[in-house]
């Protein structure tokens, strides 16, 4: 019988880590490979399981990286992403999952960070621990050679300089760092950590093109980048932008048709793209990019009054919220949300009195970095995740969490 406890990994847990993340998650790299890139993550930020009848055999493993000032709705709080979740096949449907998160949610209480993000691999994990569906990208499949129309203000912008190279890790991390720092985006995360920013910059091995960055500055300000790599397969060269980031409309002009002139490409696939940047509007035929749909990050309130203070609301709303959350003791109950000028304050509430809305911790998640997701559910009727109990309050409510930039990321972790 298996006595899966608790361990703090270090270095020398490097290699069963990287195992189980190769076995996990679809890589071109070997685990040997592996252990011979940065770490992204701190060994301290990780909580993992290991098999104590069998040799310590690592069961279960997750990391997270910390966002000290991620993006929100008009301003910035402490956050993380959760990543890297795995565990061994013969470990499965044993509650190492619902352990692991809960020992990260203490972990990140302890930290002091109030809210977290991931991306999910399967859409009906993590729902079942307070995370809701936040935002959306779409990914496109440019043909080559395609002119963008030229947003108002580009032929002013004779200070744009674009520079195309190989990457350098150590060149180019701070050149991202920038960018990303300067994002204001809903959501949009910044990599904080040296290893982390250089995993990122790692070139795949072949049979793909060592890895490309496009590089745009503005004077002597970094306003955009796109890492890009060119597939050595025969048929229509397909150049997939998996990484990129830009400072307003000129910009991402700027970048994307540089991407899209690059000789001996036939298609640029623009990944995780938000639905409302300015490219999707900048297409002369976005069907001719086979545009896909996509859930992107997932969001989850850690600390309920830190969240709802730190951002600002496009409308004025006082409103009572019963809050359901079964995993933090401390953000279920009933609690006011009174929002003037749109700076919200939020304070306790006693039980007794009828709420105007309850609704689930995953569903204040979902729309909490600005989707639009309340007022659509609300039509559906009552639900274990929102029941109006004022009318008229979930849409008050909805306008007021609404924010005009969805929210999303234009780099996975």
């Amino acid at each position: 019988m298996s006595q899966v406890e608790f361990v703090q990994m270090d270095h020398t847990w490097r290699h069963r880590y990287e195992a189980l993340n190769a076995w996990t998650w679809p890589s071109s790299y070997a685990a040997e490979e592996l252990t011979g890139l940065p770490l992204p993550f701190e060994w301290g930020h990780s909580v993992a399981l290991a098999d104590k009848q069998d040799g310590d055999r690592l069961a279960a493993e997750a990391a997270f990286y910390p966002f000290p000032e991620l993006a929100v709705p008009g301003g910035r709080l402490a956050a993380n992403g959760l990543t890297s979740v795995a565990v061994q096949p013969t470990y499965r449907r044993q509650g190492l999952l619902r352990r692991m998160i809960g020992r990260y949610l203490d972990m990140s209480a302890t930290r002091g960070d109030a809210l977290s993000l991931l991306l999910a691999q399967e859409y009906g994990i993590y729902g079942r621990f307070g995370y809701g569906h936040a935002s959306d990208v779409v990914t496109l499949r440019i043909p080559r050679g395609t002119q963008l129309s030229a947003p108002q203000g580009v032929t002013d912008s004779a200070d744009f300089s674009v520079d195309v190279d190989y990457v350098s890790a150590d060149r180019d991390a701070p050149f991202i760092h920038r960018v990303q720092r300067a994002q204001a985006r809903p959501g949009t995360p910044v990599r904080e950590l040296a290893g982390f920013q250089h995993r990122a910059l790692t070139s795949p091995p072949a049979p793909a093109q060592p890895l490309r960055i496009v590089r745009v500055t503005r004077g002597d300000e970094p306003v955009a980048y796109a890492l890009f790599s060119r597939p050595q397969d025969e048929g229509p060269s397909v150049a997939p932008v998996t990484d990129w980031n830009a400072l307003g409309a000129a910009a991402e002009y700027t970048l994307w048709q540089v991407l899209l002139n690059q000789d001996l490409i036939d298609i640029v696939e623009a990944r995780r793209v938000p639905v409302d940047t300015a490219l999707t509007s900048l297409l002369p035929d976005p069907r001719a990019t086979s545009p896909s749909l996509h859930d992107d990050l997932w969001a989850r309130i850690l600390d309920l009054p830190t969240c709802l203070t730190a951002r600002r609301y496009s409308a004025d709303v006082d409103v009572v919220l019963k809050i359901k959350d079964p995993l933090i003791e401390a953000n279920d109950g009933v609690w006011t949300l009174r929002v003037v000028d749109g700076k919200g304050e939020v304070s306790p509430t006693d039980a007794g009195i009828t709420p105007d809305v309850s609704l689930s911790i995953a569903k204040l998640s979902a729309a909490y970095l600005g989707r639009p997701v309340l007022a659509p559910t609300g039509r559906l009727g009552p639900s274990e995740d929102l029941v109006e109990h004022t009318p008229g309050s979930v849409d008050r409510l909805h306008t007021a969490l609404s924010w005009p930039e969805s929210p999303g990321t234009t780099w996975g972790f």
